[in-house]
């Protein structure tokens, strides 16, 4: 991992309360999977964002999201939050309401969709891929797939 010390890069990952997925592009200072709590392998990544002074941790425990490229300015993923209809006749409040309650799999599953067509397009270099969807486990580090 030293040789991608300070290297700039995007990292998505599973925003606050299992909603939506975000995406946050800095230095990266270290990434790698380390134990935590009951987890063997809990996935982390140490940037300083964009517009910052700090380094920021950021982990990742019970059935992780968080994907590593290389490089910043990579897409925005849809933010998951639908604009209801204004019945407010002078337009001065725009109200949004998320699509999927709190810790749905379908945040998950959306931003999925998203990011495997930008890297098929685009092939960035991928640091690496967290992700629970593709099989990640955070309790052995290792890729298991499970049908549900």
């Amino acid at each position: 991992m030293m040789e991608n010390i300070n290297k700039k890069v995007t990292v998505y990952l599973q925003g606050g309360m299992g909603m939506s997925i975000i995406k946050v592009e800095g230095k990266l200072k270290d990434l790698g999977t380390r134990e935590y709590a009951q987890y063997k392998n809990a996935a982390y990544v140490d940037i300083v964002p964009k517009g910052k002074r700090k380094l920021k941790r950021y982990m990742q425990t019970s059935y992780p999201y968080m994907l590593v490229l290389e490089g910043m300015g990579h897409p925005d993923l849809d933010d998951g939050f639908d604009i209801v209809e204004n019945s407010n006749p002078m337009d001065t409040v725009l109200m949004k309401r998320s699509r999927y309650l709190a810790f749905d799999d379908r945040w998950k599953e959306d931003a999925d969709v998203e990011i495997d067509s930008y890297i098929a397009r685009s092939n960035p270099v991928v640091l690496a891929d967290f992700r629970c969807t593709k099989g990640f486990s955070s309790y052995t580090g290792k890729i298991e797939y499970h049908e549900s």
